[in-house]
C-alpha cells in the first residue's frame, strides 16, 4: 500500500525519495533542510504546516531549498541515515554546521526546529549570512566562539553520542 506524503502537494517542500535523495539534495551545491518523517506520528503530523510555513517564508532565497521524506514509506533509506526518532530535521551544504556534507547530513536542534523566527535565523547564519534577531542578538541555541566568527551549536539536549547508538534499533516519536 502507498503511504501518504504529508507534502506531497506542496509549493514550497519538495517530496523526496530515496533514488533521487543524492542527485536532487546531497550533490546540489544549494543548501537544503530536509525533514525525515512518518506520517502515522502525530508529532510529524503538527509539525508538517510549521515546516511549511519555514520554507514559504524562505521562498525567495534561491540558494535554500526544503524537502521532505517520508520514513514511513523508506525506512530502510532513513535507517541508513541514521535517523530513528520523528519528526529530524537535517541541514545539507551549511558551512557553519558540522556533517551538513555528509550523507546524513547536519544536525538541527530539535528546541530550534520548531521555532519559525529562530530557525530562520540560524539557517542564514549556518550558511554564512550575518543574521541577527529583531533584538540584535544570535539565534536561541546558537552561541558565537571566542576563537573565530563561526557560530556554534548550544543544545545541551542532546544525548552523548554512546546513548545513542544504544537504541540505533528503536523509532521515537518526539515531542
Amino acid at each position: 500500500a502507498d503511504a501518504e506524503g504529508l507534502f506531497l502537494h506542496s509549493p514550497h517542500v519538495v517530496e523526496l525519495e530515496p533514488s533521487r535523495f543524492n542527485q536532487v539534495v546531497f550533490l546540489d551545491t544549494r543548501a537544503w533542510m530536509v525533514v525525515y518523517y512518518s506520517e502515522w506520528c502525530g508529532h510529524c503530523v503538527r509539525y508538517a504546516p510549521v515546516f511549511e510555513r519555514i520554507a514559504a517564508a524562505h521562498e525567495s532565497h534561491a540558494e535554500l531549498k526544503f524537502g521532505a521524506i517520508n520514513c514511513a514509506q523508506y525506512g530502510e533509506f532513513c535507517g541508513s541515515r541514521s535517523v530513528h526518532a520523528f519528526p529530524t530535521v537535517r541541514a545539507y551544504h551549511f558551512p557553519g554546521l558540522k556533517g551538513s556534507f555528509t550523507e546524513d547530513g547536519g544536525e538541527v536542534p530539535r528546541n530550534l526546529a520548531r521555532q519559525e523566527e529562530a530557525i530562520s535565523d540560524w539557517m542564514l547564519t549556518q550558511r554564512g549570512v550575518a543574521a541577527t534577531s529583531a533584538s540584535g542578538k544570535l539565534p536561541l541555541g546558537v552561541a558565537a566562539t571566542s576563537a573565530s566568527s563561526e557560530p556554534t551549536l548550544n543544545d545541551p539536549g542532546r544525548p552523548a553520542s554512546a546513548a545513542e547508538g544504544e537504541n540505533a534499533s528503536s523509532v521515537t516519536e518526539v515531542a
